[in-house]
């Protein structure tokens, strides 16, 4: 069992993580990564820059989402106009996804710290235990739609982890303005898709009500 963990930077925040936030997202989730990797979402004056500052020891993958954005967008039978506006908020999630070579993969958005520990190896074993859970959480001020037992049909973007194999491949819906709860200033963004993919494929996310992230933070 091998797991990755992914978060993203982009140009108005990248030096906050040469600073010191990437470390301290993945190092917090005290957890023993196979693969360390950063997505550079955009802003061409700093991709090369990240990119060599990642792999000189910071990380072990950096991908540029710009220059892959027509493979990820094909993989996934997209097209950018599917997003709306909502296309700079998705295209480093659905990049991560994509590339990921481990049988796990846990994403923490550049704005978010998760601050209880190891809530891995506990979604690892709920995925484990429950074939109908394609995505875990830990609990925040956002994640407050969750039912019965922690299971709900929404996705958040800020913390989460899945089985890659559950969500590489797909087809993701290119209309998903039906599922409602998300801000419109994001378009039909990847965390609605995402939500719309579990209700059509009759899956659910799970809450650990017992981790929690915060955001904002850096």
């Amino acid at each position: 069992m091998s797991v990755a963990f992914y978060t993203k930077c982009w140009e108005g925040d990248y030096q906050k993580m040469l600073a010191g936030a990437f470390e301290r997202k993945w190092q917090a989730c005290k957890h023993d990564f196979d693969t360390v990797g950063l997505v550079v979402n955009n802003g061409s004056s700093v991709q090369d820059l990240m990119v060599e500052w990642a792999l000189r020891g910071n990380a072990d993958v950096a991908l540029m989402a710009e220059e892959l954005a027509d493979d990820t967008m094909a993989y996934f039978g997209l097209e950018r106009d599917d997003f709306g506006r909502g296309y700079v908020y998705s295209i480093a999630e659905l990049t991560a996804i994509r590339h990921c070579q481990e049988d796990y993969l846990c994403y923490v958005q550049g704005d978010c710290l998760v601050t209880t520990g190891d809530w891995v190896s506990d979604a690892i074993a709920v995925l484990e235990d429950n074939p109908d859970v394609w995505a875990v959480s830990p609990a925040s001020d956002v994640n407050t739609w969750h039912g019965q037992d922690g299971l709900d049909q929404y996705f958040s973007d800020q913390a989460w982890l899945v089985r890659t194999k559950d969500w590489q491949g797909l087809e993701f819906p290119k209309d998903s303005s039906d599922v409602t709860g998300y801000p419109e200033y994001g378009g039909d963004l990847f965390e609605r898709k995402a939500a719309k993919v579990l209700r059509q494929q009759g899956k659910f996310r799970k809450i650990l009500t017992d981790h929690w992230y915060q955001h904002p933070t850096y």
